[in-house]
């Protein structure tokens, strides 16, 4: 025993039955994930416990962590308890950390106190009082509300400490009492319901059989997330509380049997100690003997007592993992590469002056690259592509402009010219007048130069004009709207001007939101833990591979026969081997160089698409293979 206080009451041994050591490492993997905040965006593996109010989950949580919840009966779990245990063997002693995740619910005033809630637990006896402080730091009394949204974390360190993480919830309620309120009740189910939703947590159903099994409402929910029962085990709690020989008993280990509600996983029985007997008796004695004397022995040893619950959690969970795994590593770089596209176009950050003017001339740039395109008719820029029909507000400017020059020409050409008509109107009034007075004093049969001369002139001008008409319409487009309009279009936003605007004009147009500052830093987070958590992905698919190499380089000819061992083979036929060579995915960064340890970097396709089973050194297929590994050449037939 470490010199430590913190194990007197911490059962160590019984959590390090949960994981054999050649699975650490991956659960190590999910663990470190977690450990960046992955899983405030991600569904990660673990271990739920759901059931009514007072079924035992407590006491099951207990029994199964080593951590001591309260288990008085007229105590029931008012929020939930993320119990996160970690393994550091550089500590001589376990160090137990809590804190409090705010719920989505709780207004930005309230968040700030609620995260400022810590406490370092120096021995197990502090645990009741700690739970009490987290209640009244949440707010929860005799005057307010009995539940709560927001998430106990219990980060539990040490030596020889298992990876894992088990969530204890607030139990279902069905009706209203002087305790609990229909808010209370909505609040927790919605709440309690979201935890059994997400797809890679295991569900502990937890059953008590003081009560019919068919009116718990950890049943219905079970089936309503989980409809095929593929990840429920369910748990049944306080067997011993059954008359022997009765109906109720023999229906509930029909139920454990699997022979009534199946579940893939099974069921589990586990008979804990009552408020009576928690001092008094050793929790397993008692259990082992009650198995041993009763018709509850007709179970499988796998199927019954809290040893073997142990045991069948550890498989569970690491088959889980295993499967999860490849889907997990594929989402998280799909996220990264959402939110890195998203972050791309909100731009830099403009927090000061100097960033906000660079953005503008940014802006500039692009507006005058745009322009310049759409002046010369260019359009492959992006910017014109969901653009197709060409209208009047189209980004196809010189579509939309030669169109609207066909339009002119065409209205020019359909309404004669205005002078020639206005000429021609009034030369035929002057030409009655005059006539009328040199009728009188000229012979008929004498030409009249002066009317032929007009009529030449009237001639002469619709002539002239309809030439002219057609320069007009020529011209217009390229000295009036090309020099006008195309021409100075792209030097709007130039350089020079915005170099000469005053901070004023630069802080309203390069400025942002409160709102679009604070969704960017949201981004950069999520963004980080993404590329965080690929690194660490990508870190223990090259160490599995590296281990499984060296396997192969130490046989004794220094070669794998054909049917000694399949070849080392990651997703989608990519060997291993690939890892070591000189070129890389451009998704990673630094060029298609080799990134250095330190590097953060996304995971390649080739390593996100299938990965068969992550836990058994991914091997494969045979297949032929030459390779130079240090200096050593390395030849499967």
């Amino acid at each position: 025993m470490a010199n430590g206080n913190l194990y007197i009451g911490f059962d160590v041994a019984a959590l390090q039955s949960l994981h054999p050591k050649g699975h650490i490492e991956l659960l190590d993997v999910i663990d470190r994930l977690g450990a960046e905040g992955l899983n405030e965006h991600v569904d990660l593996p673990q271990l739920v416990v759901s059931g009514d109010q007072s079924s035992g989950k407590s006491s099951v949580l207990a029994a199964i962590s080593g951590v001591p919840f309260p288990k008085k009966d007229n105590l029931c779990t008012r929020f939930a308890t993320e119990v996160i245990l970690r393994r550091n063997d550089e500590l001589e002693d376990i160090q137990i950390a809590v804190s409090i995740t705010p719920g989505s619910h709780r207004p930005a005033a309230d968040r700030h106190l609620i995260e400022s809630f810590r406490q370092e637990l120096t021995s197990m006896d502090e645990f009741p009082k700690m739970m009490e402080d987290a209640a009244q730091a949440m707010g929860l009394g005799a005057a307010g509300s009995v539940f709560s949204g927001d998430i106990l974390r219990l980060e539990v360190r040490g030596p020889r400490m298992p990876q894992l993480t088990i969530v204890d919830l607030p139990g279902h309620m069905n009706s209203e009492n002087k305790f609990q309120s229909a808010e209370d009740i909505k609040l927790v189910n919605e709440f309690v319901e979201d935890y059994m939703s997400q797809e890679r947590s295991i569900i502990l159903a937890v059953i008590s059989a003081k009560n019919d099994y068919a009116n718990q409402i950890v049943l219905s929910k079970a089936r309503k997330v989980d409809p095929d029962g593929r990840r429920t085990l369910g748990i049944i709690t306080k067997p011993d509380t059954l008359h022997p020989g009765s109906a109720s008993e023999t229906s509930f280990i029909s139920l454990a049997r699997n022979q009534d509600v199946r579940f893939s996983l099974g069921w589990h029985v586990v008979r804990n100690l009552d408020t009576n007997e928690l001092v008094a008796y050793d929790r397993d004695d008692l259990e082992s003997t009650f198995f041993q004397t009763t018709k509850w022995n007709v179970l499988n040893m796998n199927a019954r007592g809290i040893h073997s619950l142990r045991e069948r959690l550890s498989e569970v969970l690491l088959q889980q993992i295993k499967k999860e795994l490849p889907g997990l590593i594929s989402e998280i770089v799909v996220a990264s590469e959402d939110t890195q596209r998203e972050v791309t176009r909100m731009g830099r950050s403009r927090g000061t002056l100097f960033e906000k003017r660079l953005f503008v001339m940014e802006l500039g740039q692009t507006f005058r690259d745009l322009c310049h395109a759409a002046c010369e008719g260019l359009y492959d820029h992006p910017f014109f592509a969901d653009d197709g029909v060409i209208k009047t507000n189209s980004r196809h400017l010189r579509a939309v402009l030669q169109n609207a020059n066909l339009e002119f020409a065409k209205k020019m050409l359909a309404t004669p010219p205005q002078v020639i008509a206005l000429f021609k109107s009034h030369h035929t009034l002057v030409a009655e007048d005059i006539g009328l007075i040199v009728d009188a004093v000229v012979d008929n049969n004498e030409p009249d130069m002066d009317e032929l001369a007009a009529q030449d002139l009237a001639d002469y001008a619709e002539a002239f004009f309809k030439v002219a008409l057609k320069r007009v319409i020529d011209e217009v487009p390229s000295h009036v709207i090309e020099p006008a309009i195309m021409v100075r279009l792209p030097k709007l936003l130039d350089s020079s001007k915005i170099l000469e605007m005053p901070d004023e004009t630069i802080e309203a147009v390069g400025g942002e939101s409160a709102a679009r500052t604070k969704h960017r830093e949201l981004l950069q987070a999520k963004l980080h833990i993404y590329r965080r958590s690929n690194l660490i992905c990508k870190m223990y698919v090259e160490r599995r591979a590296n281990a499984s190499l060296d396997e192969c380089f130490h046989t004794p000819e220094g070669t794998l026969e054909s049917n000694d061992a399949p070849l080392h083979q990651i997703a989608s036929n990519d060997l291993m081997v690939a890892w070591e060579s000189t070129s890389y995915p451009a998704a990673w960064g630094n060029g298609g160089e080799h990134p250095g340890q330190d590097a953060v970097e996304i995971v390649p396709e080739a390593v996100t698409e299938a990965i068969p089973d992550p836990t058994d050194d991914f091997l494969a297929s045979y297949g032929k293979l030459k390779k130079t590994r240090n200096g050593r050449k390395l030849t499967t037939l």
